[in-house]
């Protein structure tokens, strides 16, 4: 009757990554070569140190791996041929496990060295229209800034659609290399005029509004309904950037107009913003 066939011994995997392994068996290396300084003169202390060895070795390389019993099983036969003195078979045994120990830390290490580092999340960089939009969002805040000057100096007040022109320059030269002012833009419906600001590289153009007592909302939403129509002629422009300074609130819908004009027309992306809301 032929004999029943062993059954096969599955490995597990290490329970250590080889970072840790490396930091756990430098210590079990440590230990071993105190334990033979020391001396190991009984059997009791021979196992306490094979199961702790046999623990930290199954942790770094897994479970009924070769290697670990190859550590375990090293030097005892040839220190026994040697004499029979058993403190003398244990620290000779121990003292090559330790050399084997430190082989493999080393093993570890150079694995850790060439393994593929995980790649650099990608920068993300805004793009012009958001840097523009964040540079919109801040403008009051910048132009109230401006009225508190040093000592008796007098305040920089925005009164007009040109100062808020000259300072929203100024603050586009922070972001943009190539800002132009006053480029001419198509004529639209028999009438031609400038846009306010064209970033040229980035076929972007920022067109500017104040309001005012006599230019509303009703009045400011026919005028970007122009610009609108008129930019989505000129070759340079990819992207309408139309800001409306509304500091004294003459808009009462701003949500409203900001909706309604927002958006793809003519082929030509537009963004309406209004600042500020309150």
């Amino acid at each position: 009757m032929a004999r029943p066939k062993p059954a096969e011994v599955v490995a597990k995997p290490p329970k250590l990554s080889p970072a840790q392994a490396v930091t756990r068996l430098e210590g079990l290396r440590e230990r071993v070569l105190k334990a033979v300084e020391q001396g190991l003169r009984t059997d009791h202390e021979n196992e306490e140190l094979h199961y702790e060895a046999q623990g930290v070795l199954e942790d770094a390389l897994g479970e009924n791996d070769e290697g670990v019993q190859r550590i375990l099983s090293a030097g005892i036969h040839s220190a026994i041929d040697v004499s029979g003195d058993v403190e003398h078979i244990y620290t000779s045994a121990w003292k090559l496990r330790a050399k084997l120990i430190g082989n493999l830390v080393e093993r570890l290490r150079s694995n850790i060295s060439v393994a593929p580092q995980p790649a650099a999340p990608a920068v993300v960089r805004p793009t012009a229209l958001e840097q523009v939009e964040r540079l919109l969002k801040r403008f009051h805040r910048a132009a109230l800034q401006l009225r508190k000057r040093h000592g008796a100096r007098p305040a920089h007040v925005i009164t007009d659609e040109y100062d808020v022109q000259d300072l929203l320059h100024a603050l586009l030269k922070l972001h943009f290399d190539d800002v132009r002012p006053e480029e001419v833009s198509p004529s639209y419906a028999g009438k031609s005029s400038r846009m306010d600001f064209l970033l040229k590289a980035e076929q972007l153009v920022v067109e500017v509004k104040m309001t005012r007592d006599s230019l509303g909302e009703k009045d400011v939403g026919g005028q970007l309904i122009e610009d609108i129509a008129r930019y989505a002629k000129h070759p340079d422009c990819k992207t309408l950037v139309c800001f409306v300074y509304d500091p004294e609130h003459h808009i009462g819908n701003p949500d409203g107009i900001e909706h309604d004009l927002s958006g793809t027309r003519d082929g030509l992306p537009v963004k309406v913003f209004i600042a500020p809301r309150s």
